[in-house]
């Protein structure tokens, strides 16, 4: 009697899997369980408490900046002694782990770094993806890729760490974080308008913008008064768009010709 068989080794392939399931369900950086693997615990433990009539709680916790900074240190140091013993990989540059853990847990994230340098003088986003800083006066783009909704946490974050100190004004296409005072562009109209000694007959006051921002000048009695005040916009925006302003350019072409006209 003959018989034949085949063998198919799958160790590797199962190995793999369980790397699959392992990156899917914790940070790959500390190894703790993600939001995906706390909606998993968190949907079981209430079909738990449907099936069986139980009852139960979310404990939520704030962690301070110090805490923050402990769990930060602790964590890789924890990894590294885990390492010598072969259970978990070793972190080829545990300084730079601890860098970043603590820009996530109690900083402000991707641009945390930026902000502990010393010879860092300013910081803008003129997009998610175009993060620049400026040192000794001159700007430069940083390799940092922000998401919107990183941005927005960025936002978020400035606000938390200034309670009841700022105001943001959601723009067009930026966040204005500004003093929690009364102030406003339509304020700083007018008072460059008398600081300057620019009012009288002799003066036409002339305000070009495009943001919501941009409405406080329009309505500035200056502008709406006596003066002339222009929205920057794209025709197929306009309908939905309600402002004071009382001209219209579509563009910035549009915004040179009409510069050039009131120059001659």
């Amino acid at each position: 009697m003959n018989s034949l068989c085949h063998a198919l080794d799958i160790t590797q392939r199962r190995r793999y899997e369980e790397q699959l399931v392992e990156l899917a369900n914790h940070d790959p950086l500390t190894g703790l369980p993600n939001r995906n693997r706390f909606h998993q615990e968190l949907q079981g433990h209430l079909d738990r408490c449907r099936r069986y009539g139980l009852t139960g709680a979310v404990l939520m916790l704030a962690l301070s900046r110090s805490r923050g900074i402990s769990l930060a240190t602790t964590v890789p140091a924890t990894h590294f002694w885990r390492s010598l013993t072969g259970v978990v990989t070793p972190v080829p540059d545990p300084a730079g782990v601890i860098g970043e853990l603590v820009a996530r847990v109690s900083g402000f994230g991707a641009l945390q770094r930026f902000l502990d340098d010393p010879e860092v003088e300013e910081i803008w986003i003129n997009d998610p993806s175009r993060v620049f800083v400026a040192r000794s006066g001159r700007h430069e783009l940083t390799n940092v890729i922000l998401s919107r909704a990183e941005v927005q946490e960025l936002v978020d974050g400035v606000l938390a760490a200034h309670p009841g100190e700022l105001r943001v004004t959601p723009g067009k296409f930026v966040h204005e974080i500004q003093p929690k005072i009364d102030w406003n562009k339509g304020r700083a109209v007018e008072h460059l308008l008398e600081v300057l000694d620019l009012r009288g007959p002799g003066y036409l006051p002339v305000y070009l913008g495009d943001d919501v921002t941009d409405e406080d000048a329009f309505r500035a009695p200056s502008i709406a008064d006596g003066g002339l005040g222009v929205l920057v916009i794209d025709p197929s925006d306009a309908p939905t768009r309600e402002t004071a302003a009382s001209a219209v350019i579509p563009d910035v072409d549009g915004v040179a010709r009409f510069l050039d006209a009131l120059g001659r």
